[in-house]
């Protein structure tokens, strides 16, 4: 598993010989990508309705699952990144920190999977999929992580989010209900009441 999963980085792992488009669209990728994860969050919350502000909750559950669990595999099995081993070309800066599962893959597909499993935000989850793609390439691309480390993204998300998709009048109706709609609705009262945020 290991010699393929070092092929496979090498097959991807740009060179001092790849263009300087496809450099610097993976360093954008990479680094700056996700974030529209907090953005699109932060505005849907407060441009959107009901509907829209259950289905983020749901997201920020999702993401918070996923990054215990991800900090928990890292501290009982550590894997070294590319550069550590060493292996490859790094062409970005960055801390020797547990790879596995890569924390920035995990977050950007739990919130795709989030919204593809919700309805009213389907639409979203399919244009969240594609910059998950492309953040998973170009972080291996640079040489901050191995395939592998995406794979383990992959399963994690996967299953947290298909989870909590599944027990969702279980984990989410009752937070959103009972704390997050009522906090919600005090917060922003005054703007709710002038009509500039949707109840």
């Amino acid at each position: 598993m290991e010699e393929l999963n070092h092929t496979i980085f090498e097959a991807i792992n740009a060179t001092e010989q790849s263009h300087p488009f496809l450099l610097g669209f993976g360093e954008f990728a990479a680094v700056y990508l996700i974030s529209l994860v907090p953005l699109v969050l932060v505005v849907g919350w407060l441009a959107g309705g009901d509907r829209i502000r259950r289905a983020f909750t749901e997201t920020f559950f999702v993401v918070a699952v996923v990054l215990a669990i991800s900090t928990v595999i890292g501290w009982l099995w550590p894997q070294p990144r590319p550069f550590v081993v060493p292996i490859g070309n790094t062409f970005i800066d960055y801390d020797a920190t547990p790879a596995f599962p890569s924390n920035h893959a995990a977050i950007m597909l739990a919130v795709s999977c989030t919204f593809l499993l919700n309805a009213v935000t389907r639409r979203l989850g399919a244009v969240f999929l594609a910059l998950t793609v492309a953040v998973g390439w170009a972080r291996v691309y640079l040489g901050v992580h191995f395939p592998l480390d995406m794979l383990g993204a992959v399963v994690l998300s996967v299953t947290v989010a298909a989870a909590v998709a599944h027990w969702r009048d279980v984990l989410i109706a009752p937070v959103y209900e009972g704390v997050v709609q009522p906090l919600f609705r005090w917060l922003f009262a005054p703007a709710i009441r002038r009509g500039w945020i949707e109840e």
